[in-house]
């Protein structure tokens, strides 16, 4: 269990990494625009999330 914690933690940090160079580019990113590729990377999390539990069924 704490395993399957470790990794959803570990993907969760890996997500919000990827997401961050929206915040930090030279040029100024529109809030939306930022946000909706937030949105996007969490979606792709959850959907992997959920086909992982489905694969372990």
């Amino acid at each position: 269990m704490l395993r399957n914690h470790a990794f959803t933690a570990a993907a969760f940090t890996l997500l919000l990494t990827e997401a961050a160079p929206a915040f930090a580019g030279l040029p100024a990113t529109p809030a939306p625009i930022a946000g909706v590729g937030l949105g996007a990377v969490a979606l792709i999390g959850l959907g992997y999330r959920a086909l992982k539990r489905r694969a372990q069924r």
